[in-house]
């Protein structure tokens, strides 16, 4: 990205900048997969640009590893397993962000984009975007969708324990149903780390 400097947003003080990279994404920007809560990329670029302005910041990615992970899902679709590396670059701030990411899927390119979306991902987290998210302190049960769905469950597992189920089967029904509903992805083993050798410069 490049543009003349007069296109971009004021330049902001320490204070000012961590106050609006720090700032919490809005509820739709998350999604849970079971029991995780991860933020949508779009929302990360999104703040990227409000923050540093467009054509203010560049961002580089490289699919460094993309082979089979071992295992079948459901479907009998082998497992990928892609590593990714992604720069993040804010000329006028003086920023350089590198960092690795890695993911898993039955779709080979869902893999690699999943990989290089981690990556930045984690880029975006060094400097404070989806903070809340990365401490952890962000659960599904705090997403609106995901909250209403548990205690939808809570209700028909109570139905339940009215027919006859004690209330420990009734509670456990409820939570299992729940983790169903909010598990829209299957994920295997965690991907393996890739070493942190010094990253080499990745072309423009």
């Amino acid at each position: 990205m490049s543009t003349s400097s007069k296109n971009l947003p004021e330049m902001l003080d320490a204070a000012q900048l961590r106050e609006k990279l720090y700032a919490p994404l809005p509820d739709e920007a998350m999604e849970s997969f079971g029991t995780f809560v991860t933020i949508k990329p779009q929302y990360e670029i999104e703040r990227m640009n409000d923050v540093f302005g467009i054509g203010g910041w560049s961002k580089d990615v490289k699919v460094l590893t993309n082979e089979k992970a071992g295992g079948y899902d459901k479907d009998g679709k082998a497992w990928w397993e892609a590593t990714a590396i992604c720069v993040i670059r804010v000329p006028r701030y003086k920023i350089k962000l590198t960092q690795y990411g890695g993911h898993q899927s039955p779709d080979r390119g869902n893999a690699m984009k999943g990989a290089c979306t981690d990556a930045f991902g984690k880029c975006c987290s060094e400097i404070g975007i989806g903070d809340q998210v990365y401490k952890g302190l962000m659960t599904p049960y705090d997403l609106p969708r995901d909250r209403n769905l548990f205690l939808c469950s809570i209700m028909d597992g109570w139905s339940l324990h009215e027919q006859g189920l004690t209330k420990e089967q009734a509670a456990e029904w409820a939570h299992k149903e729940w983790r169903e509903q909010t598990q829209t992805l299957q994920r295997p083993k965690s991907v393996k780390k890739v070493e942190a050798e010094e990253p080499q410069e990745v072309s423009q």
